[in-house]
């Protein structure tokens, strides 16, 4: 049983530590500052700085940091479902 929940756990912080790779290269790449990206999409700095911390976004929030990032909506999504799985 240990060392499923260490899977698991493992898992998670790969998928969390590739999430935030993912939206601070994309943000970094398209030359927008934290605040930029929040405000781009909707959001306030503050939850967009948790997100790049590990926070999961909100479901309806995919498609605008999709859209921020330049990247499509499916590709988030379906790092969101593996880490709310985890």
């Amino acid at each position: 049983m240990s060392t499923m929940c260490n899977q698991n756990d493992s898992s998670l912080q790969a998928s969390t530590n590739f999430f935030i790779w993912l939206l601070q290269i994309s943000r970094q790449a398209r030359g927008l500052s934290v605040k930029e990206a929040a405000q781009l999409a909707g959001m306030e700095t503050a939850d967009w700085q948790a997100m790049e911390a590990g926070r999961l976004p909100e479901l309806n929030q995919l498609r605008p940091i999709a859209d921020t990032l330049g990247l499509k909506v499916d590709q988030l999504a379906v790092l969101d479902r593996v880490r709310r799985k985890a």
